[in-house]
C-alpha cells in the first residue's frame, strides 16, 4: 500500500515553507547565477508563468511581500 500526498504549490515560495518570502526571492536569484539550491520547486520560481525562471520572477515575488 502506498500513500499518495499532493501538497498545493504557491507562485513564488521556492523553498515550499508555506510562505512567500524575500528568502524565495534570493533563492531565485541564486538559481539564476547557477547556485543549486534544494529546496527548489522551479514551478513556484516561474511567478510569471512564462517557462523561464529569471530575474523578473525574483523581482516579482518580491513585488508580492512589499504589498
Amino acid at each position: 500500500t502506498a500513500t499518495l500526498t499532493i501538497k498545493e504549490m504557491t507562485l513564488g515560495d521556492v523553498n515550499g515553507d508555506g510562505r512567500v518570502t524575500k528568502t524565495d526571492g534570493v533563492m531565485i536569484i541564486g538559481h539564476v547565477l547557477g547556485d543549486p539550491l534544494v529546496p527548489f520547486d522551479a514551478t513556484a520560481a516561474d511567478v510569471n508563468e512564462d517557462k523561464k525562471i529569471t530575474i523578473t520572477d525574483a523581482v516579482q515575488v518580491m513585488e508580492m511581500i512589499s504589498k
